[in-house]
């Protein structure tokens, strides 16, 4: 677990799971990357779930938006409602 972080996984090593969970060709074991598991449970059903089209600019969207809010440069409602806004636009492009 990297120091940086105060809130489970820098930024890095959740991306860096990300990848290698995503490039695996074979069947993850039950006991592999549980704490990844476990702390990001819904990202985690996300990136195996073949039933799911990932989508990898909203990760970085939101990993983006986490390091300021882990930062201190910005609170978790302000990030929220960006967040919300930018995604609301991109779904519904014509209600701007």
């Amino acid at each position: 677990m990297s120091s940086s972080s105060v809130d489970g996984l820098s930024n890095e090593d959740i991306i860096r799971t990300v990848k290698e969970i995503r490039s695996r060709k074979d069947k993850i074991k039950k006991d592999e990357y549980l704490y990844f598991k476990t702390r990001y449970e819904h990202l985690y059903k996300m990136i195996t779930d073949k039933d799911i089209n990932f989508d990898e600019e909203a990760f970085y969207t939101m990993l983006n938006q986490r390091s300021k809010v882990l930062s201190g440069e910005k609170d978790i409602k302000t990030s929220s409602e960006e967040i919300s806004t930018k995604f609301f636009y991109k779904y519904h492009p014509d209600l701007k």
